[in-house]
């Protein structure tokens, strides 16, 4: 992950924007499990 975290910000700038908005994602499920 952080590679390619690392390599979309260098390259192309849409591929950190990704994974950042994938972060709430993938936390919300477990606030929500709590």
């Amino acid at each position: 992950m952080p590679e390619q975290y690392a390599t979309g910000d260098h390259y192309t700038g849409g591929e950190p924007l990704r994974i950042v908005a994938s972060l709430p994602v993938a936390i919300t499920p477990g606030l929500v499990l709590r």
